[in-house]
This record gives structure tokens, sequence and C-alpha cells, in this order.
């Protein structure tokens, strides 16, 4: 079909050149020029209706290249047949001579060409830009809890690892908090999955106002959340997890009646024992569950001279059987420093617990 429109488009341009030789009885395809002009447009008709070619897939699609072939074809066929007819019909009419003629054609065809060149490179730095602005949008959807807007648990294990590798370098350790609330599920069952997620985002709230700018945070699923304390020993950490604490009733209890709840947070320590992500994640888990075990409203520290609890938890079985917990109305007091796992409450005095 190609070689028809071709032979059909050859004729007529031929006429509109006037070049014999291109069109009529005694032209070379022997073809008049009413009958190149209908097989022209069955010929193209044909072409771009055909299943297996790919011009419908050029028309159709949204593809960037496509998209500029569709603009740019056009153009590369009509201008130099438009300036080339104008160029003739001049010198035909003695408008102008053979020089001039020939200038006005090769400045209008540049013309031309760095019009359609700035068009179309306009219109790829429009696309690309587009590209990028979704390209960032799709990496936060990707790494964003949707309902809370903190990290998810994939973007926080990233971000975990690149601070986990700084503080390596720079003998700078910090500390991971793992939180949990304690009495969510009765909460949401109780007032419904509307309340639930107002305090879920309660929670995140509380973690925003409650550490530092450069803290990392994130949702790992559920009523679970975490945050990574840079540069932040364990004195300090105790200080900003009882805060933590003391911050959650607040904002919990502002919901409004029967919303208060508290949380059970594990500190784990980044050492040589904790250097990893997965490691020191179940290392404050391990701590976050000997809290809520004690009864909620509390914190619970993993000390890494206790390889043993290193031990991945088995999360589905402890979920099942663990308590709701209590509230209470007062902070923690202060931990020791010693000691393999201890976990203190509201009222409670410090206590070691069997490593």
């Amino acid at each position: 079909m190609i070689p028809v429109v071709a032979a059909a488009g050859l004729s007529v341009v031929g006429f509109a050149y006037e070049i014999p030789a291109f069109y009529g009885e005694t032209s070379i395809a022997k073809i008049a020029l009413n009958t190149s002009i209908v097989f022209l447009i069955l010929a193209t008709g044909i072409v771009f209706a055909a299943p297996g070619s790919g011009m419908p897939k050029v028309l159709s699609t949204a593809d960037p290249g496509r998209v500029m072939a569709r603009r740019l074809l056009p153009l590369a066929i009509v201008v130099p047949l438009v300036l080339g007819w104008l160029q003739l019909v001049g010198r035909r009419h003695d408008v102008y001579g053979l020089p001039v003629g020939a200038w006005l054609l090769t400045t209008s065809t540049i013309a031309c060409l760095v019009a359609v060149i700035t068009l179309a490179g306009r219109s790829l730095s429009r696309a690309d830009r587009l590209r990028l602005r979704l390209e960032a949008e799709l990496h936060r959807l990707a790494g964003e809890d949707e309902l809370t807007g903190l990290p998810n648990r994939r973007r926080f294990a990233e971000d975990l690892g690149r601070d986990l590798a700084l503080a390596s370098r720079h003998h700078t350790p910090g500390v991971l908090l793992m939180i949990d609330l304690d009495r969510f599920k009765p909460i949401n069952d109780e007032h419904g999955h509307a309340a639930g997620d107002a305090l879920l985002r309660a929670m995140s709230d509380a973690l925003r106002h409650g550490l530092r700018d450069t803290d990392l945070r994130g949702r790992l699923g559920g009523d679970e959340f975490v945050a990574y304390l840079a540069r932040t020993d364990l004195p300090s950490a105790t200080l900003i997890t009882e805060h933590l604490l003391a911050l959650i009733r607040t904002s919990s209890a502002a919901l409004g009646p029967g919303m208060q709840t508290t949380a059970s947070i594990g500190i784990a320590v980044d050492s040589t024992a904790v250097s990893d992500p997965g490691a020191m994640l179940d290392a404050a888990d391990s701590a976050m569950y000997q809290a809520k075990r004690d009864g909620g409203n509390r914190l619970a520290i993993w000390d890494p001279s206790s390889p043993h609890l290193m031990r991945a938890p088995d999360r589905d079985r402890r979920r099942m059987h663990e308590p709701t917990g209590s509230a209470a109305t007062e902070s923690a007091p202060a931990v020791p420093l010693s000691g393999s796992l201890v976990a203190v409450g509201a009222r409670d005095e410090p206590t070691r617990l069997a490593g």
C-alpha cells in the first residue's frame, strides 16, 4: 500500500510544481490527477486503518515519542512542499530571480525549522517536568503512610539504615523507640474506625511535637509506631520517652470521653550487638512487648548484655495473648541504666526482669 501512496503523492506534487513527467497520461505513473487524489485518499485511509500498521498507535497513544511524531511528521511533509511551491510561483511571475528565490526558500526553511525545534523542545521540557513531579509524588506515596503521613515500614527501614551507618562512622550511637498503643483495639471496637483513625493521627502528632525535627518517625502498621533519636544517650532518651508517655495520654484524652489511652515503649540503644536496622527493630520490639506484658503505660529498655533477647518475637502469637493495658495519669519515673531488661510504670519502682 505504501507504493500506491508514494505514486499518488508524486503525481499530486508533480501537478502542483507543474512537472508533466510526474502527472497525467504521459507521466511515468500514467495516472490522471483526479485518480491520483482518489488513490491518495483511499491508500492513506487503508494504511492508517490496517490492524497491523503502526500508524494507529502513532495517532492514538500518549507516548512522548509518538506525540512528537504526530506533531512533526505533517510539518516535515507540508512545510517543504509549500515553501518550494511558493518559490516557484514567485519566479514564474518574475517577482524575483533565482538567487533571491533560493535565499527566500533557505531562510524560510530555517525559520520554520527553528520554530518547530523550539516548540518541540518546550513540549519535551514540559513533559519531563511533569514526569519528574509524578515520580517524586509516586516516591512519596510509596514511602508514606496514607493515614498519618509518617514514613511507612519500608521508608523508615531505609532511613534507619542510613542514620545507623552515619552513627557508626562518627561514633555517635542513637536510640530506637518502639511504641504501641495499649487500648487501641477496645477503643476502635467501641467508638468505630473513625475514632481509631483519629487516635492514630493524634499519636503521629504526638511524635511530631514530642521529638526533634531531625529524629526519624514512622508507622510500622496498625497501632505500632517507631522513632529513632540520633546522637542521643540513654538518660536523654529516657526523659524523652517519659515526656512522650505523658503527651500520648494528654493528646488521646483531648479526643473525647473514653478515648484516653496510654502506650508501651521499648527502647534499644545502638551498639555493636545491635547495629543494623533489623536487629535494632527486633530488640526494641522485644522491650516493647515486655513493657506491654507488665501492664502498659511504661517503658522497657533492651540491654545488649542479654543477647538472648535478640530473638525476633512471634508477633502474631503475642498479639493474640497481649493484655489491653491500663490507663494512668502520672508519668513514669526515671529508669536506672543497669540491668538486662528494665520496665517501669506509672507507680512502679524499677524492677529487673530475668534475662
